[in-house]
């Protein structure tokens, strides 16, 4: 039997005895006493000391990575930098699949640490079971799969995800392997270099990506996948001279052709190129800012600056010169003998060069590229680290 105790008209009483006893702990004042002036009389204690032995058990929690893509030089005055402009890729498209050289890989707008879990996601609604993850790599491999329009053979994927060239951004990269049914799996251990059945990997490229589009926005991260990606693909440095520039771990033809893009986006005009020299005629206007509507009154004033002299921020940038006459009348200097020493100097200085040039050099992995004037010619240090931020902003 259940015994119920009513003890709700006794909560009167416990009230006002908690009352009284509150009050006499309270003092005469009826005031709580305030700590708060009480650090004014604190006095100094010795500082802690941690023996040798414990010492050598002490490590950092939370390491603070190294920093290898500055856009300013710590040892100069410090001046805060502008901030560069979302990249016109970004603007357009978060997921996308890049193409190049019969090379294709999956392009998104979210870190690494990001889309891991999100690929893992994908794999395990699909049925695609996993046989192997490397977290540190970026490396999930899938056990062997059968598919129905592929009765004679079976399937793997090998799933990297990568640091995309632009800030906060991820590549996935996708590699297939085939094998005929009945093959003694034990046997098949390392993978090939390019897929087995590329029709296969376009497959899962497509599949991957128009998930990541359509859950873009509800993405996690993932505290196991930090160090996901390996080092920055393209960071700003400085050459052994002092002079900025932008340093790409890619393959020469994926920097060439990235690069190629980056001049065409964002202020920048491709006038002219040159492969075999490694060299790009470019010029650069500032874009005007996003809320400058062309309105009545906005048009009215343009017109006016121009009839005064101003430059028309509506019309292409134009030059006399191509590239190919640029290079073959460099001045006698030790700037353009630097990048360009193999150019023939015709003895004769060209006038008003304007624009710039942009100097590719290096091989696979280790590109190295150079803003200069028209001359070939260092310009100052703050203008070409703003416009290599730009290009590198705006890589593929």
């Amino acid at each position: 039997m259940i015994v119920m105790i009513k003890t709700l008209p006794k909560l009167p009483l416990i009230l006002a005895f908690t009352s009284l006893c509150s009050c006499s702990l309270l003092g005469d004042g009826s005031k709580a006493k305030s700590n708060g002036d009480d650090y004014l009389r604190a006095e100094p204690i010795a500082p802690l000391k941690v023996s040798p032995e414990a010492q050598a058990r002490l490590q950092e929690i939370y390491v603070v990575p190294d920093i290898d893509d500055s856009g300013y030089d710590y040892d100069q005055e410090f001046e805060v930098p502008r901030p560069l402009a979302l990249s016109s890729s970004v603007l357009e498209d978060k997921v996308k699949i890049q193409r190049l050289s019969g090379n294709q890989w999956i392009f998104i707008t979210n870190s690494p640490s990001e889309v891991w879990p999100q690929v893992r996601e994908f794999l395990g609604l699909a049925n695609m079971d996993v046989a192997r993850t490397d977290a540190t790599k970026g490396v999930i491999e899938t056990q062997w799969l059968a598919f129905k329009d592929s009765p004679e053979s079976i399937d793997r994927f090998r799933i990297n995800i990568e640091n995309g060239v632009q800030p906060d951004s991820a590549e996935i990269h996708i590699l297939n392997m085939r094998v005929p049914r009945g093959t003694d799996l034990a046997t098949v251990q390392s993978w090939p270099e390019n897929s087995s059945e590329p029709a296969r990997e376009a497959w899962l490229v497509d599949e991957l990506s128009n998930t990541l589009a359509a859950n873009l926005e509800r993405s996690s991260s993932s505290l196991l996948a930090q160090t996901i990606g390996g080092d920055s693909k393209a960071y700003l440095d400085k050459s052994d001279s002092g002079e900025p520039v932008l340093r790409l771990r890619l393959s020469y033809v994926r920097a060439w052709a990235s690069l190629l893009h980056a001049t065409e986006e964002d202020g920048f005009f491709l006038w002219d190129k040159e492969n075999t020299l490694g060299a790009m005629y470019v010029a650069y206007r500032e874009p005007p800012d996003a809320e400058d509507k062309p309105g009545w009154l906005r048009r009215s004033y343009r017109r006016i600056k121009i009839w005064f002299g101003a430059e028309d921020p509506t019309k292409t940038p134009t030059t006399p010169y191509d590239i190919g006459t640029l290079l073959s009348h460099l001045p006698d200097s030790a700037d353009s003998h630097e990048v360009f020493s193999k150019t023939q100097n015709s003895g004769q200085a060209l006038k008003d060069i304007p624009g710039y040039l942009l100097v590719v050099r290096g091989v696979d992995n280790e590109i190295e590229i150079r803003i200069r004037d028209g001359y070939a010619k260092r310009i100052d240090e703050k203008t070409a680290k703003r416009l290599l931020g730009i290009l590198r902003n705006n890589l593929i």
